[in-house]
C-alpha cells in the first residue's frame, strides 16, 4: 500500500487530468456488452450515468482495494440496477471492472 488515493493512481497511470476521473474511468470500467449502447446513452440521456458517476466520486479517495469494496457494497445496497438499459442492456459500470482496475493500481 503506498497511500496514493484511487484518483491519483488513474491519473497517473492513464495520464489524465483528475478532473477527468469519472467519465475516463466510467469507459474505463463500463460492462463491455453494454458500451457502444452506453455511448449513445450518454450522448442524449447522461443524467443515467448518475448513480455510476456519484460512486466513482466516492472510490476516487479510496487508498486499498478493501476500502473501495466497502464503497461499492455500500453502493450496491442504495441503487439496485432497475430498468431495461441498466439490468438488461448493461449501460452501467461494471463493479467487478472497477475492482479490478483498483486492485492493478493500489497494490
Amino acid at each position: 500500500m503506498n497511500g496514493k488515493t484511487f484518483r491519483a493512481a488513474c491519473c497517473e497511470r492513464f495520464r489524465f487530468p483528475p478532473d477527468a476521473f469519472e467519465e475516463k474511468v466510467l469507459w474505463r470500467c463500463h460492462h463491455r456488452r453494454g458500451l457502444p449502447l452506453g455511448k449513445l446513452v450518454w450522448r442524449f440521456n447522461p443524467e443515467l450515468y448518475g448513480p455510476d458517476l456519484e460512486l466513482l466520486q466516492q472510490v476516487g479517495e479510496c487508498t486499498t482495494v478493501n476500502e473501495l469494496r466497502s464503497e461499492l457494497s455500500d453502493f450496491r445496497y442504495r441503487h439496485h440496477n432497475h430498468g431495461l438499459c441498466r439490468k438488461v442492456l448493461h449501460v452501467r459500470l461494471s463493479g467487478q471492472r472497477l475492482v479490478d482496475l483498483a486492485a492493478k493500481l493500489l497494490s
